[in-house]
């Protein structure tokens, strides 16, 4: 009998800990996460900080989130390495009309960002905003 308690113990500790294993892989939302989603970019082998992270969604899945990423950390090889084809200079040309951006990012003229709409609804869009200057940087995205 003891046997069997021990054995059944053992198999259930095993199983909460491969639950919580699988939850914190593959299915826990985080920053870095949304970012290799969003646009396919890691930032694993970086040194960086999230400053913050906002989402707001309603019950039918309309809503933003938006995440700023502390790049203190980079140097010019870094920022060169991270920027690809997709990106464009700043400053931004795209028509962009959220108040949730600050003004600061979507003025800048040191950096770069990715602009994607999507081609069915144009109000569901996503920006990815680097800026070298305040070596700070920007996801922002949204579905209406």
């Amino acid at each position: 009998m003891k046997r069997k308690i021990l054995w059944s113990t053992l198999i259930l500790i095993i199983l909460i800990v491969g639950v919580g294993y699988t939850y914190e892989v593959f299915f826990k939302r985080s920053p870095e996460k949304i970012l290799l989603n969003q646009f396919g970019i890691s930032l694993k082998k970086y040194n960086y900080s999230v400053v913050s992270m906002q989402e707001q969604w309603d019950y039918n899945g309309d809503g933003y989130c938006l995440i700023l990423f502390d790049l203190a950390q980079f140097d010019t090889q870094e920022f060169n390495s991270l920027i690809n084809d997709n990106f464009k200079k700043l400053p931004i040309n795209d028509k962009i009309e959220v108040s949730e951006i600050p003004e600061s990012y979507l003025k800048s003229q040191d950096g770069y960002y990715i602009f994607q709409v999507e081609e069915e609804d144009s109000r569901n869009f996503r920006i990815f905003i680097i800026n070298t200057k305040l070596k700070k940087g920007i996801l922002y995205y949204q579905i209406m």
